[in-house]
């Protein structure tokens, strides 16, 4: 229900098997590894997300965004990083330049504590705003350490197919 095939983005590299998908009600189509596992999601008109596991210790989600299609990038751009501010995030880095199959979208390194009961945990963070035709949408990857390198090539077919409407 989270997510229905979408078999022509479909593939094998010899080592790592894809599986196309369609999530977000179908209006995002991406290829992802077969062994990640969906840890949450919601179809909840306005709210949907869907986040995913994976055995290599990170988790890769996708969020809807309710900006409209028409918004400048400095519009879209000053609410994301006023919506992360005010959750307590740090950006880092931000509005590096990125694409995909169909989107285009800006790359920020977002550091974020999280409560724990010692001491606060630090994480990291790569989010992507990305732009179709008819939509934004926010990736966000988190992972261990300030680096996404250990799982990059695991990532880069993911996010070169993400395809939002």
């Amino acid at each position: 229900m989270f997510e229905t095939a979408y078999p022509s983005l479909d593939y094998t590299d010899g080592k790592v098997q894809y599986v196309g998908v369609s999530i977000l009600g179908g209006t995002v189509h991406f290829s992802r590894p077969k062994d990640w596992i969906i840890r949450r999601a919601s179809l909840t008109p306005q709210k949907r997300f869907i986040e995913y596991i994976s055995p290599r210790q990170f988790l890769f989600s996708v969020y809807e965004r309710l900006d409209f299609p028409g918004d400048s990038w400095d519009t879209v751009l000053g609410r994301y990083e006023e919506d992360a501010k005010s959750k307590g995030a740090e950006v880092v880095t931000g509005r590096v330049p990125v694409a995909s199959l169909t989107a285009q979208g800006r790359e920020y390194v977002v550091k974020r504590s999280v409560k724990a009961s010692k001491a606060p945990y630090v994480n990291f963070s790569r989010e992507l705003v990305m732009r179709g035709e008819h939509q934004f949408d926010l990736v966000e990857i988190v992972h261990q350490g300030e680096s996404v390198t250990p799982v990059v090539g695991e990532l880069l077919r993911v996010v070169d197919t993400f395809q939002p409407t």
